[in-house]
């Protein structure tokens, strides 16, 4: 009886898993201030739930879910940031890599413009200026004296 319950167990529970984020670690400031296309630090002002409808999916519900925060901007260390507000998209839960910000909080945000959707689902994601993409395998994260020190270890400013 115990193994066929540790069975159903394993059947039940692999699936919810195999649909989880995952992330192989997190990579050193020095690669991401690199990898990244924005690094700044930013308090949250505003959050909007939205979505994009991708025809190409097969389900009955062709709505992909996002997180649409806008950001004001404190300092920047790179990217091409025109104003002093940027949006940030993300998933809307962290089984789909999404970062939960709260409002009033100051993060540090590595961004990128390019989605992290897979390549052919690309070119339906929000693009353009200001707008930065940000998961929670990135080195995003509340805002720290240390991680900011470091930032400017790897960029050389003082």
């Amino acid at each position: 009886m115990k193994d066929i319950l540790n069975i159903l167990l394993f059947i039940f529970i692999l699936p919810i898993s195999s649909l989880a984020c995952t992330c192989d670690g997190f990579n050193e400031v020095n690669d991401e201030v690199k990898g990244a296309d924005a690094v700044i630090i930013a308090s949250v002002i505003s959050k909007e739930d939205f979505h994009i409808v991708d025809s190409t999916l097969t389900s009955y519900n062709k709505n992909i879910y996002l997180h649409k925060y806008t950001f004001v901007v404190h300092e920047k260390f790179k990217g091409r940031i025109s104003k002093d507000t940027i949006s940030v998209y993300t998933g809307p839960s962290a089984a789909s890599c999404g970062i939960s910000f709260k409002i009033g909080e100051k993060y540090i945000i590595y961004g990128f413009s390019k989605s992290y959707f897979p390549k052919e689902k690309a070119k339906i994601s929000p693009k353009g200026k200001n707008i930065y993409w940000t998961h929670r395998c990135t080195r995003t994260r509340l805002f720290s004296n240390d991680e900011s020190r470091r930032i400017r270890e790897v960029l050389k400013i003082k």
